[in-house]
């Protein structure tokens, strides 16, 4: 992944990124796929777990928080990754987009609020 200023880090390189896609054409590699989808798995749901223990993330379910955390992470990697220090400008819009979700999240959430439909908890 590109730093701030475009300069890439050296941990990251075009190949870890392309890596998955390139991999999913190779059946000897889907042992790694899965090791890979279980480590991102552990990582957003800790993260998503502890948003909505500190209430960060409150109003959404442990699941949902932790796909809302995979999707912007993970799009934000990739478009970072893709354009380079031209989508420096953009990460205010993103991390606003985000502190909107969860503030309307924990809106929907707060006791004034009509009650929301129950929803279902799904295991990993």
């Amino acid at each position: 992944m590109r730093r701030r200023g475009g300069t890439r880090g050296p941990y990251v390189s075009s190949f870890l990124t392309s890596m998955p896609t390139v991999a999913v054409l190779h059946p000897e590699f889907e042992h790694l796929l899965k090791a890979r989808t279980k480590l991102q798995d552990r990582v957003f749901r800790a993260l998503a777990e502890l948003g909505v223990r500190t209430g960060e993330l409150a109003g959404f379910t442990v699941d949902e928080a932790t796909e809302l955390l995979r999707a912007f992470i993970m799009g934000w990697f990739f478009e970072r990754h893709l354009k380079g220090a031209e989508r420096d400008q953009d990460i205010a819009s993103v991390v606003r987009a985000f502190r909107l979700m969860a503030a309307g999240a924990q809106h929907l959430a707060a006791e004034t609020a009509p009650p929301l439909p129950p929803r279902t908890q799904t295991t990993r």
